[in-house]
């Protein structure tokens, strides 16, 4: 049994960088340059690449949209 193994040659690995950066899902990348998903996610982890976490993300708003100014509406009984 052979496996099919990408080469992760200088041209793929520029054109996934200029995927992720542009914000393609690593489907959509993968989908871009012939390998599996897996393989991308496998090789963004290898060069350090990351999305920012959800927390992460939500730290860069301002505190106003975070946090409503007047809380809950009261419930009706």
């Amino acid at each position: 049994m052979s496996a099919k193994r990408a080469t992760w040659n200088s041209n793929r690995i520029e054109l996934m960088t200029c995927c992720f950066h542009a914000g393609l899902s690593c489907s959509q990348i993968a989908g871009e340059i012939g390998v599996t998903r897996n393989a991308v996610i496998g090789k963004l982890h290898r060069l350090g690449l990351t999305r920012p976490s959800a927390g992460e993300a939500s730290e860069k708003l301002a505190p106003e949209v975070l946090a409503p100014e007047h809380g809950r509406p009261a419930r009706d009984a």
